[in-house]
């Protein structure tokens, strides 16, 4: 594996790796993915390069979480997990994951929404199993289909995964 990883706050991003960063993304995900990187201005990219090639990506933000009926925790929230189809299942994906887990140690659990469970776990992951809710206002949504992992952060107490888990609405994708 010649794979170089670096880390760039989304303001140092260059045009060329965004625009990079956006195909990659568009191609895995099968959507326009521009929108949700602009949406992550304050995010911070992981970026797996062959060459100049970016062939894996993830980046993590800073997002508030109640767990429970009362303890708020700020998490390093993991978004834009993508790997090139071709350089898929060669570790390029869990090398740019084992990068991001470095960094989430200023904060109390790293968290992420995905329907690949058995990969996340593998990783250290651990599937929420309370309630999950989005508050929009003084609106609570139930949102039971979202499948919310977290990643506990070594030396810092592990949430009770069993309690109800609520974030705060936001554009685009609600988890």
């Amino acid at each position: 594996m010649s794979l170089r990883i670096e880390v760039i706050p989304a303001a140092q991003l260059s045009a060329e790796d965004r625009r990079q960063v956006i195909d990659l993304c568009s191609e895995v995900f099968e959507l326009d993915y521009a929108p949700f990187i602009a949406e992550f201005s304050n995010a911070t990219h992981v970026v797996g390069y062959e060459a100049n090639e970016v062939v894996s990506h993830a980046l993590w933000l800073r997002r508030t979480l109640r767990v429970g009926t009362g303890q708020v925790c700020n998490a390093g929230y993991v978004e834009a997990v993508a790997t090139r189809p071709e350089r898929q299942r060669l570790g390029y994906g869990s090398a740019v994951m084992r990068r991001l887990h470095e960094y989430l140690t200023e904060y109390d659990f790293g968290a992420l929404s995905t329907g690949r469970i058995e990969w996340y776990e593998s990783l250290g992951w651990q599937q929420w199993l309370g309630p999950r809710y989005i508050r929009r206002g003084s609106e609570i949504i139930a949102t039971p289909d979202d499948r919310v992992m977290i990643y506990a952060v070594p030396g810092k107490p592990v949430p009770d995964v069993t309690v109800s888990l609520t974030a705060d609405w936001r554009p685009l994708e609600l988890w």
